[in-house]
């Protein structure tokens, strides 16, 4: 925060109410329409199209053989239940997030934008990093941010035992350029 505000920015710490619950709302969002999109051999029936042609088929083809991986066909089983339930999980897990993209536009009514951590850890090294559970408690910090809708953009700004560690700016609705210059000055800093 010092280095933001030697360069001039004004910098106040700010806490989110409903942060902490977001990062399991998100995980049954994202899961249960992974499900639905993978069973449904990757059709949107929104857009009537969803994906290429080639993905749909090869969706198709891997449903039929049962080809997929284990971390992938434990959360097709895991999220395949919750999505052919009522739906009660999912209309919770979108009231949630509804309610924290208020927040968030709350917040930005004050601020022009919000800086975050990435991630809330460091850098693992790449032994520790494979597989799903190396991937998926660094992330939810910025699935927090990505779940509430608005625009946001990544950088990195140091670096942790050699490796990149980087920060999030958020920004209100349409306001790509916002994050984005903010962004860039983070990353000459």
């Amino acid at each position: 925060m010092a280095e933001l505000e030697a360069a001039g920015a004004t910098a106040e710490e700010v806490s989110l109410a409903g942060y902490p619950t977001m990062g399991p709302a998100v995980g049954a969002i994202a899961g249960m329409e992974f499900a639905a999109f993978v069973g449904a051999n990757g059709a949107s029936y929104s857009t009537g199209t969803g994906t290429t042609a080639a993905l749909r088929e090869a969706l198709a083809a891997a449903n039929e053989r049962g080809e997929f991986g284990e971390n992938v066909a434990g959360l097709l089983v895991t999220n395949g239940v919750l999505a052919e339930g009522d739906g009660a999980e999912y209309v919770a897990a979108k009231g949630m997030q509804r309610q924290f993209s208020r927040t968030v536009g709350e917040a930005l009514e004050d601020y022009d934008v919000l800086v975050m951590p990435t991630t809330r850890s460091r850098p693992p090294s790449s032994a520790s990093s494979r597989g799903w559970t190396g991937c998926s408690g660094r992330s939810r910090t910025l699935r927090r941010s990505t779940v509430a809708g608005r625009r946001l953009s990544r950088s990195p700004v140091a670096r942790s035992d050699g490796k990149p560690v980087g920060l999030q700016v958020v920004a209100d609705w349409n306001d790509e350029t916002t994050a984005l210059r903010v962004a860039g000055a983070v990353e000459s800093l």
